[in-house]
């Protein structure tokens, strides 16, 4: 295998996010950029220098038709988190990722299947939120716990290096509460739960996938079904309109620069 660097796996990410585009293009499903890619498009006009990461959405409808199209497709896997189906691969993020099969991935993240995640683009559902403004932070707060339990449930070990004894022992008692309660079980209730609102009925909506933001990432629907074209990397993509809300709300001063860094090694496979 050949090791790439970080420039190499975003111009392989943008490989795949063309295909993508092309298949929307010819399905008529409506994409935007998302999250760091949007704040990107916006500041870079491509991706941000020092992240590896591609991100889109769909909402929900739209959503589930690309992914119905993806199954069939043999050009790239499908990581989600259902059964394992075909080129479907399991595991235990709520988010889906569309991945390059000629590329591999080493990290530390042990939540994932490394033996078979190469450079990928994370798709994420916009669905539905209760229209009551509690209710709406209760139900991401909940759907944000059952997330928890399945990414620690699946943990292969206890993370241990670099911390106190004392978030040893909180980590390994967070550990064995989420074996008990159960990965696959958080995941039918995480399911369970998009379907919940509808989002034609919904004011506002979420990537419930998405739990680093906590409820920052709450947008009204508006928002998040009203689209623009930007330059990224040379190519003419599809972005949130009002891109200013949008990365305020989850950013804040998002023109200001918050440098991150960047640990994966990514492999060309032989």
């Amino acid at each position: 295998m050949r090791e790439i660097n970080l420039r190499e796996k975003q111009l392989l990410e943008l490989e795949i996010l063309k295909y993508i585009i092309s298949i929307c293009s010819k399905h008529n499903l409506k994409y935007a950029l998302n999250y760091g890619s949007m704040l990107g498009a916006v500041r870079h006009k491509g991706f941000i220098p020092w992240d590896g990461d591609l991100d889109i959405g769909l909402l929900r409808e739209d959503y589930d038709k690309f992914i119905n199209i993806m199954q069939a497709d043999d050009k790239y896997n499908l990581f989600s988190y259902d059964e394992d189906e075909g080129n479907v691969i399991t595991f235990f993020y709520n988010s889906v990722k569309i991945v390059d099969k000629n590329t591999l991935i080493k990290s530390n993240d042990n939540a994932l299947k490394y033996d078979q995640l190469g450079v990928y683009i994370d798709v994420y559902a916009y669905d539905g939120l209760p229209n009551n403004s509690i209710l709406r932070k209760i139900f991401v707060k909940i759907f944000n716990i059952l997330s928890l339990v399945r990414k620690v449930s699946s943990w292969s070990s206890i993370p241990k290096e670099g911390i106190t004894r004392l978030k040893i022992i909180k980590r390994s008692i967070l550990f064995y509460i989420c074996i008990a309660i159960g990965a696959k079980r958080a995941m039918r209730l995480n399911n369970k739960m998009t379907k919940m609102y509808k989002l034609k009925d919904s004011l506002y909506c979420k990537a419930l996938s998405v739990d680093k933001y906590g409820t920052k990432d709450i947008m009204p629907k508006d928002i998040m079904s009203s689209y623009a074209y930007y330059d990224f990397e040379g190519e003419i993509v599809c972005g949130i309109k009002s891109y200013n809300y949008y990365l305020t709300k989850i950013y804040g001063e998002y023109m200001v620069e918050k440098r991150e860094f960047y640990d994966e090694k990514v492999y060309i496979k032989d």
